[in-house]
């Protein structure tokens, strides 16, 4: 809810549910199946709806232990495929890697990748859209905890043309 006043806006908001888990690292949110995404670091990635009345907490659907998805999992990105389905990007800072997963398909493992001189990476974030002739398809975006802690950023069409496409 936004107000205006005479000097500026400001924002109110009001507690609609609320739950406990453990330490969150990330979440996104998918607008198309009002779905969220929540990272729990030492169990996996919980779905629940964004409706304010819906079910509370939601279910574990990636588990930590599980295809050797170790704890220490951080930030996450959604993207939308062109077969309808949509992906979900996971930061797995103990690997320093990234996993992609299937929300069509049960959220099925679709592959993992690196980025060079990535490590310990926190937030991730991606767009499909085009941004210029660098990143014409889009592009993939990391933290690295290395010195001087750059935002990393990758033509999205190499990771994904780096990944099963099934």
């Amino acid at each position: 809810e936004l107000h205006m006043a005479p000097e500026k806006p400001y924002v109110s908001s009001k507690l609609v549910r609320q739950w406990q888990i453990g330490k969150c690292e990330g979440a996104v949110a998918d607008d198309e199946s009002g779905r969220i995404y929540i990272s729990e670091e030492t169990k996996g990635v919980w779905e629940l709806s964004g409706n304010p009345s819906g079910v509370t907490p939601g279910q574990l659907v990636i588990r930590v232990g599980e295809n050797d998805l170790p704890g220490d999992l951080e930030g996450m990105a959604l993207l939308k495929r062109p077969d309808g389905d949509r992906w979900l990007f996971l930061s797995c800072q103990g690997l320093n890697s990234y996993r992609v997963y299937s929300c069509k398909q049960n959220h099925r493992l679709i592959g993992e990748f690196r980025i060079e001189g990535a490590q310990l990476t926190d937030g991730i974030d991606l767009t499909a859209s085009s941004l210029g002739p660098v990143f014409p398809q889009g592009v993939f975006g990391c933290h690295t905890d290395l010195e001087p802690r750059p935002i990393l950023l990758t033509p999205l069409n190499d990771i994904l043309s780096q990944l099963p496409q099934k």
